[in-house]
């Protein structure tokens, strides 16, 4: 669907479809991203769904892509803060451990297990993590000079690994501190420090 023909009820339109779908794919998961279901909640016909998204792998594409566009924005947002450059990463962590902890934990989940078995799925996952590492790695020489490009690579790659299983960490409750070890850890992996103190 080309984007710059549609009208603006159009794209008001393929929003709400996007917007239902992902609270669909949020609150029941893979097998609940139903088309039908979709353009009900729409109120609109199967047919005009189609329209826009061809089919359900098209539209959890387009979902996914929109959910690690915003990790992105999270990210470059910092940037324009006026905070020192190890302030802006402290608070990349957060935000990005924030937001993988909740509903783009599910949206995530959805990519790693299409990816998998799925060519496409596993382009886009190439895709969003060399457009993510890219901006961690930005992040991460600016408060921390003096590395080489590719230790900034792996530290990006570990920190956004240990996040990354944080979203999978459900039985937490009884460790109050495990997001604040998580942040800490994840901070010091990306500025070089070697301990995991927090």
């Amino acid at each position: 669907m080309d984007k710059q023909s549609l009208t603006a009820k159009g794209t008001g339109t393929r929003e709400k479809i996007l917007q239902e779908a992902r609270t669909l794919l949020v609150s029941h998961g893979i097998s609940g991203l139903v088309m039908r279901e979709v353009a009900k909640r729409c109120d609109i016909k199967l047919s005009n769904v189609q329209y826009y998204f061809a089919s359900r792998e098209i539209l959890l594409e387009v979902i996914i892509s929109k959910e690690a566009q915003q990790d992105i924005d999270t990210i470059r947002s910092v940037f324009d803060s006026k905070k020192t450059p190890r302030a802006k990463l402290r608070t990349i962590v957060d935000g990005l451990l924030q937001r993988w902890r909740s509903e783009s934990a599910v949206i995530f989940s959805a990519l790693n297990l299409y990816s998998l078995h799925d060519d496409t799925f596993k382009a886009l996952y190439a895709q969003i993590y060399a457009a993510h590492y890219v901006a961690l790695e930005e992040a991460i020489a600016l408060a921390s000079p003096g590395a080489s490009q590719k230790e900034y690579a792996k530290r990006a790659r570990l920190m956004s690994a240990l996040i990354d299983g944080a979203a999978y960490q459900t039985d937490v409750g009884r460790l109050p501190t495990f997001l604040a070890d998580i942040a800490s850890c994840s901070y010091n992996i990306a500025i070089g420090n070697n301990s995991t103190a927090t």
